[in-house]
């Protein structure tokens, strides 16, 4: 029982270790997802890239408010590079950010086609993070005359 006690506080011990070098990152699917430790550039944390729209699997209208492509980034130096690809074509997002370590990207297509879609982020800050998601778009609800 000792054994199994001592192997427990390492682990939290460990959790808590990561937790600590990601600056707190809240949200355990921001931890699980991109707190890993780039071993390469002497413990380094990486960037953390946190899907915010749609979320992973989502299924949306192409007319919905919501159909648009949103993510989070969080680094401990600040970002020199993101790319955004939508679909596997580079695109260009919008973004903002309270300084060069926390930033948000935008884009919306001028058009979207009905169907599976994929989103790429690759962030450079210190080390390189990369998330990968995909959604769905169905098709506009056209309105009907009567």
């Amino acid at each position: 029982m000792i054994g199994v006690a001592r192997t427990s506080r390492q682990i939290l011990s460990a959790v808590a270790l990561t937790v600590a070098l990601c600056g707190g990152v809240q949200g355990a699917a921001g931890v699980a997802h991109a707190c890993s430790v780039d071993r390469g550039s002497g413990l380094l944390p990486v960037p953390v890239v946190i899907p915010v729209a749609p979320k992973p699997g989502d299924i949306l209208r192409a007319d919905s408010p919501q159909a648009y492509v949103a993510a989070r980034l969080v680094a401990r130096v600040p970002i020199a590079r993101i790319v955004l690809w939508l679909d596997g074509k580079e695109v260009t997002p919008a973004e903002v950010g309270a300084d060069e370590r926390h930033l948000s990207l935008f884009y919306q297509p001028p058009r979207w086609h009905a169907g599976g879609h994929a989103v790429r982020v690759e962030v450079w800050a210190g080390a390189v993070a990369q998330k990968t998601w995909h959604f769905w778009i169905g098709p506009s609800i056209q309105p009907t005359m009567h």
